[in-house]
């Protein structure tokens, strides 16, 4: 008889594929909060892991090494939410977002895009690493970035922007850059924008033409979207936005402290994996955030997880701090 192998699902919030980044760090995106829809890690032979695990060990990490603090909007995508979500190409073939044609992530790097636009990090980042594709998008601090492990040897370096034209709702220009090199890191060196990249501060010709909780600042180094994870939404399916009730001002305490741990302990990065969570499942009522925030971190690999504890206890910002010592999650409960 034929064994059946049941699929059992992982918690993404206990996978690492590197040092400053979790399964969890890619698991969110607008339609899974804003829609409910599930999002499955689901990868019988291991490739999907190994691509995410090459995506963040040598494009992630060093992108984070070198230009600071970065969020992530979009990443991992599973087959059946690709069907739900993709609508510029066939959503059933295999895809950088799938993970089963290389890896990809959207990412804002903060502090760059406080003072620059994002086409010149895009084009730092040809200039100096491998990578399999790299877009960007117009009126967005967002860069799309992917690698594939076949490629690993001779990366393809296939390099995509979209500018915007001064107008909001109007298509951007899209510029498919040189095959070449040399001309690519001249472009990069003498490019000049017209127009104020920003735009109208979201895509507005893309992704809807709606300002979205990534497009949605909560701090110098996190944005709303940050906040909206929750291993338990994900996985079943239900939507998971802050209402009306909720204040702004908890995503800025939340923010600042975020900001104090990056800054106290020295690191670029600590994954947020639990955040806010709406009234209609969550099982721990400070996770409603109807008084005070509260937040479950888990600090980079390298990191032991009592100097976080005492970094948020000396912040100021906390009433109570616990740990899972199972998990090695840090709960922070605001004051």
């Amino acid at each position: 008889m034929r064994r059946i192998t049941r699929y059992r699902p992982i918690s993404p919030s206990l996978v690492r594929l590197s040092d400053h980044f979790l399964l969890s760090d890619f698991m969110g995106c607008n339609s899974v909060y804003v829609k409910g829809y599930k999002n499955h890690f689901q990868d019988p032979d291991g490739s999907k892991f190994l691509e995410g695990k090459h995506l963040c060990e040598t494009l992630l990490e060093p992108i984070l090494a070198d230009f600071g603090p970065l969020s992530i909007s979009y990443g991992y995508i599973s087959p059946a939410l690709s069907e739900q979500i993709v609508t510029y190409q066939d959503p059933k073939m295999p895809s950088y977002h799938r993970w089963d044609k290389g890896a990809a992530a959207d990412i804002c790097v903060h502090a760059w895009v406080k003072h620059s636009p994002p086409v010149l990090l895009a084009h730092k980042i040809d200039e100096n690493y491998a990578y399999s594709r790299l877009i960007t998008y117009s009126e967005s601090p967002f860069l799309c970035v992917s690698t594939q492990i076949s490629e690993e040897n001779r990366p393809r370096k296939a390099f995509y922007e979209n500018r915007f034209q001064g107008k909001s709702k109007i298509k951007p220009l899209f510029i498919k850059k040189s095959a070449n090199a040399a001309k690519r890191v001249a472009e990069g060196q003498n490019l000049r924008l017209e127009h104020d990249w920003r735009g109208a501060g979201y895509p507005t010709y893309h992704g809807g033409g709606t300002r979205q909780w990534h497009h949605r600042r909560a701090s110098k180094y996190s944005l709303i979207s940050d906040y909206l994870y929750s291993d338990y939404a994900v996985a079943t399916g239900v939507p998971n936005i802050p209402s009306s009730r909720i204040s702004k001002e908890l995503f800025a305490q939340a923010g600042e402290l975020y900001d104090f741990l990056l800054k106290e302990l020295g690191v670029p990065r600590i994954s947020i994996v639990r955040g806010f969570e709406s009234f209609r499942f969550n099982d721990y009522p400070a996770f409603s955030w109807e008084q005070h925030f509260a937040l479950q971190l888990t600090p980079p690999e390298y990191l032991e997880v009592e100097a976080l504890i005492e970094a948020a206890k000396a912040s100021g910002l906390v009433a109570a701090v616990g740990r899972d010592n199972r998990t090695k999650h840090v709960t922070v409960l605001g004051r």
